[in-house]
């Protein structure tokens, strides 16, 4: 079975680096409906894991974001096969987004709202079995599991 490789996004607050952005997944999602988490998108084929930073950034969050390294990588089994994760640390020099409106037709899932917030508001996504939730927390944590640490912002 293939591998469904994505990244996702720890956009650190310009002024603030305890609170990082979360977004709202919409409610008709299928895996996390109504769930806080971090903006990600699956790679495309062939696709470098920079140019899939850039394009979440644009496509998820109407403009661009810094990319300062990877915080960490996860796997995780599921009904359609292995999901690997890479989680980026991002910066802003801008405090505001202006995300693109969600779809309930399909595609990309797009979120319903967006906002500044401590890690902990990830524990429900983590609980729910969100990788990146998951892999923010245990990074935030200091878990030896992830080689990275907070970047200086």
């Amino acid at each position: 079975m293939p591998v469904q490789r994505s990244i996702a996004l720890a956009v650190f607050h310009p002024a603030h680096p305890g609170k990082v952005l979360v977004v709202k997944r919409p409610p008709w999602d299928a895996d996390l409906p109504d769930i806080w988490g971090l903006p990600a998108v699956s790679m495309l084929p062939g696709e470098s894991l920079e140019t899939a930073v850039r394009r979440c950034a644009i496509t998820k969050l109407g403009r661009m974001v810094h990319a300062q390294g990877v915080l960490g990588e996860g796997w995780q089994e599921g009904p359609s096969g292995a999901h690997k994760l890479t989680l980026w640390a991002c910066g802003t020099e801008e405090d505001t987004f202006s995300l693109p409106p969600p779809r309930p037709e399909g595609g990309s899932t797009l979120y319903t709202a967006w906002k500044w917030a401590p890690p902990s508001l990830l524990a429900e996504g983590a609980r729910r079995g969100s990788l990146c939730c998951r892999l923010f927390l245990a990074w935030d944590a200091g878990s030896t599991l992830l080689q990275n640490r907070r970047p200086s912002l």
